[in-house]
């Protein structure tokens, strides 16, 4: 049954094999992926194996949702506040088969709420925590001949020395003052990465950090939800507080109390510090830019900014040449 869904990947058909293995074992299965990436597909899948094996189905709409049933959520990004509320009672329900498909953004906060409880059985990159990402057909084709063709241990160290590349181009592109700023930028990227990795060791545990509890982890040493802050919005996040670093470093103080005012307008609303786009997603992170703004004013006034330093301000300046010596002046003899 399971060649009836070719779109799908080597992660979803092995779901699909498990369910048609064992239709009564219970499964919980968060699918995230864009638009038309085949979540619709595996749902419908999974919809077949199931009524085929007699067991019965629940497609969550207007009507009482059935616990005994299977329950198959699509889009349930465009679900309200309620509908969510029960799907989150229902992941927490022991021995449930639920699977719910949504879209990363907009992603409201009962959503995120849900997502955190699904346990994770499968996962396509760290970070995404509980979910199973789908591709296309011709992505998915093009990355198994690749990965038949050239094996992950080969892969690896290329993308290493590509990161070590790019990472060394960026200190010697940059004037020798501003590499704390490219180290700084860096550092949210780091957070991201280091989060993605404790969601995945947590899912591969079957649990989450929601049902282990922050202070668990924080008492083991595990500063979650400080990863989760400074790791969201990682690209963008690093490029601002990069920004904010060099004009520091070079004394233009008006221009980086303005990143840091747009730094506090763009974690308020959850671009960067936060875990979704929302109205005060991050007002703390937001309060926090804005003092910094304070900051860098204060230390503008009577400061002077720093001349401008290019990469190569270290080479010496160029020697002066020497005036070539006069012209020797031969004494007329007198005439005689």
């Amino acid at each position: 049954m399971t060649r009836a869904v070719p779109v799908l990947d080597g992660a979803a058909r092995h779901v699909l094999d498990r369910v048609a293995a064992d239709p009564g074992a219970p499964i919980q299965l968060g699918i995230t992926a864009p638009g038309g990436y085949g979540k619709t597909t595996l749902l419908r899948a999974l919809e077949r194996l199931y009524r085929v094996a007699g067991v019965p189905v629940t497609i969550l709409d207007e009507r009482p949702v059935r616990e005994d049933a299977v329950v198959l959520v699509d889009d349930a990004h465009r679900l309200d506040g309620d509908r969510l509320g029960v799907l989150l009672r229902l992941a927490r329900s022991p021995g449930v088969r639920l699977a719910v498909a949504y879209r990363p953004w907009p992603r409201p906060r009962p959503l995120t709420e849900l997502t955190a409880v699904l346990p994770a059985a499968l996962s396509g990159i760290a970070g995404v925590g509980a979910t199973l990402l789908l591709g296309r057909r011709m992505f998915n084709a093009g990355t198994g001949l690749l990965g038949a063709l050239i094996p992950l241990p080969a892969i690896v160290p290329i993308l290493l020395y590509i990161g070590l590349l790019i990472g060394a181009q960026a200190f010697v592109s940059v004037p020798k003052a501003h590499a704390v700023a490219v180290v700084l930028a860096i550092i949210p990227n780091v957070a991201a990465w280091a989060a993605g990795q404790i969601d995945n060791v947590l899912s591969a545990a079957g649990t989450s950090a929601a049902k282990v509890g922050t202070d668990a982890l924080a008492k083991a040493g595990v500063v979650y939800d400080g990863l989760k802050t400074l790791g969201g919005g990682a690209i963008l996040a690093g490029m601002l507080l990069g920004a904010i670093a060099a004009f520091v470093i070079d004394k233009r103080y008006y221009w980086a109390a303005g990143y840091c005012v747009a730094g506090a307008a763009l974690s308020f609303i959850g671009l960067i510090h936060g875990e979704q786009v929302a109205w005060a997603a991050s007002p703390g992170v937001a309060l926090g830019y804005l003092f910094a703004a304070v900051v860098c004013l204060a230390f503008s006034v009577g400061s002077t900014p720093a001349p401008a330093q290019m990469p190569d301000e270290a080479s010496p300046a160029p020697a002066t040449m020497p005036e070539p010596p006069a012209p020797a002046q031969v004494a007329a003899e007198p005439a005689r």
